[in-house]
């Protein structure tokens, strides 16, 4: 599997070594430096599951995440990681830009705008100040949280005057 083939441009590939010893490919979504100095990552693989497609069950893609410890992930020669959302622990944003993963067929925007406090973010993440959360936001593949809502605080943010 090699990124050029299989990334549709939302974070770098690493390999991760699972406990049993298998290495698989996994895009990476975001890291964390924890409390205790050890960093963590949040990655995503696209596994099978079933689907009832007008009677007929199909197997389909089905992303799912999980975070592994730096030391169980190797880097993919040719990947950039630079870009890769950083965060650490102890430290609470006011805005988050999550990045979807999407498989083949799904719909819906690539990048949502939350609260930094928001429970309902499931992808790769980014802490945002209000003017890149908003500049997120005029994106044609973006939207609000439909959740928390943050478009009326972003623009109250904005016009305040200590506003981060």
């Amino acid at each position: 599997m090699s990124s050029a083939d299989d990334s549709d441009g939302v974070g770098p590939w690493v390999t991760v070594r699972l406990p049993d010893g298998q290495d698989l490919r996994a895009m990476v979504l975001q890291r964390r430096l924890e409390h205790d100095g050890s960093w963590w990552y949040e990655v995503v693989i696209t596994l099978l599951e079933r689907d009832d497609v007008h009677g007929v069950m199909k197997a389909v893609p089905a992303p799912v995440s999980f975070w592994a410890p730096s030391v169980a992930c190797t880097p993919v020669e040719g990947e950039d990681y630079s870009l890769v959302p950083t965060t650490r622990a102890g430290h609470a944003a006011r805005w988050l830009v999550e990045r979807r993963v999407q498989v083949p067929g799904q719909e819906g925007p690539l990048l949502l705008v939350h609260r930094g406090n928001c429970g309902s973010v499931r992808g790769g993440r980014e802490e945002a100040d209000p003017q890149r959360a908003w500049q997120v936001l005029q994106r044609p593949d973006a939207a609000q949280c439909a959740v928390c809502r943050p478009e009326r605080a972003l623009i109250a943010a904005l016009q305040s005057p200590r506003s981060p």
